[in-house]
């Protein structure tokens, strides 16, 4: 969760100093109310700015995510045969006669 938050705000300060920041918005005001006027820097054309994308975005590798859960793993497989057995052990009791 944390690379993908990590990445996430990257991503967002890329697109915020890439097309949010070229746009200069002005509001003015008076007895009649309120307007804003919006315009962008000069030399840049937002019909021709590329859409971003999220492509530097890296997905955690598996021994990352064993390095940081393996205590997770452990506990899962150690229930899985701790029940396991309990079942068997249960059925084994049963009587079909």
């Amino acid at each position: 969760m944390e690379n993908f938050q990590k990445h996430a705000q990257q991503f967002q300060d890329y697109v915020k100093s890439t097309i949010y920041d070229k746009y200069i918005i002005k509001s003015y005001s008076d007895y009649r109310g309120t307007w804003t006027k919006g315009k962008t820097e000069e030399g840049y054309d937002s019909k021709k700015a590329p859409v971003p994308q999220m492509v530097n975005y890296k997905n955690a590798t598996l021994t990352d995510v064993f390095k940081n859960r393996w205590v997770d793993v452990v506990l899962i497989i150690i229930f899985n045969i701790l029940f396991f057995a309990a079942s068997f052990v249960g059925f084994l009791r049963c009587d079909v006669r």
